[in-house]
């Protein structure tokens, strides 16, 4: 599969479901880890689109052959290599985690403390 990213200028996520959607960040972050260029929709998760906007570009119509020509015409290698370094640096998992045992805290009231 490496082999295939080596070769990938860009990914392109399109929702398979429509009406709520989500990120499918299964899909982009391994996109984003191997340096290929993440064009997507925008999906019905504003926290998530929100969270990676720094990391991927969304489709501002719905004229996806449009818009990936304009985003491939600004193509730049330096923008790809700033956002797999955010995504290292930025998106770690135990965050995400930390996040959910607080919102779960807050929602129960518990006394729950995170072990990350």
């Amino acid at each position: 599969m490496n082999n295939l990213y080596e070769k990938t200028k860009f990914g392109l996520n399109i929702h398979f479901y429509t009406g709520r959607t989500i990120l499918e960040v299964h899909r982009i972050i391994p996109l984003i880890a191997n340096k290929v260029l993440v064009i997507s929709e925008k999906s019905n998760d504003s926290w998530y689109d929100e969270k990676y906007n720094n990391l991927i570009d969304y489709f501002e119509t719905n004229n996806y052959e449009i818009e990936c020509l304009r985003l491939l015409e600004n193509y730049n290698s330096d923008i790809i290599e700033k956002r797999y370094y955010d995504l290292i640096n930025n998106h770690k998992y135990v965050d995400y985690v930390k996040n959910i045992v607080h919102l779960l805290k807050q929602y129960n009231n518990t006394e729950i403390e995170p072990e990350c």
